[in-house]
């Protein structure tokens, strides 16, 4: 019995890596596509009811920022990603000093491009980018974005699953969506 506990525990533990490096490899492709030194992946948490940081990339270095969370604030600003999620539209900000929208959470950044990571017509998180100079991106380097952030939807979907059921002792397995995971 205990050896079957134990592959159980592998299983999972292969799942997590697994995890970690597709969103390392998607965080790495937005980075080189827009020449950024900062990234995230924020995907949406269900339980926690706000963006959970999935993956951070600050100057090259992975931040672990497994319990942030952006929750949602009526009628406040509670940040760019948050904005990008709600609307289901790309946001490009050449000087967070002038948007409405922008809220520190980790670092201070002047310019930030994000882009809502597109599941069924509807937004699971945000793929997002940013620089300490104002103006560090265009129209093109938010096209990239989209172009990756469609083209991993999937994958960071099984992500976003994995996340929300791990550490119930439920099983991480795809067979059809329930408005219970959205």
């Amino acid at each position: 019995m205990a050896s079957a506990r134990h592959g159980h525990d592998d299983d999972e533990a292969l799942h997590a890596a697994s995890m970690e490096q597709l969103e390392r490899r998607v965080m790495d492709l937005a980075l080189a596509r827009t020449s950024a030194k900062h990234g995230a992946i924020f995907l949406w948490d269900g339980k926690r009811r706000g963006l959970a940081v999935g993956f951070h990339v600050v100057e090259g270095l992975v931040v672990q920022l497994d319990q942030l969370v952006v929750p949602r604030k009526d009628g406040r600003p509670s940040g760019v990603a948050m904005h990008v999620y709600e609307t289901n539209r790309a946001a490009l900000v050449d000087d967070t000093h002038d948007d409405p929208h922008y809220a520190p959470y980790f670092l201070d950044v002047r310019s930030i491009a994000a882009v809502p990571i597109p599941y069924q017509r509807r937004a699971i998180g945000v793929l997002s980018v940013s620089a300490r100079e104002r103006g560090a991106f265009t129209k093109a380097d938010l096209d990239e974005l989209e172009a990756l952030a469609a083209s991993a939807a999937k994958f960071l979907r099984r992500a976003q699953l994995y996340r929300a059921t791990r550490g119930e002792g439920r099983p991480f397995l795809i067979k059809g969506l329930s408005p219970e995971w959205l």
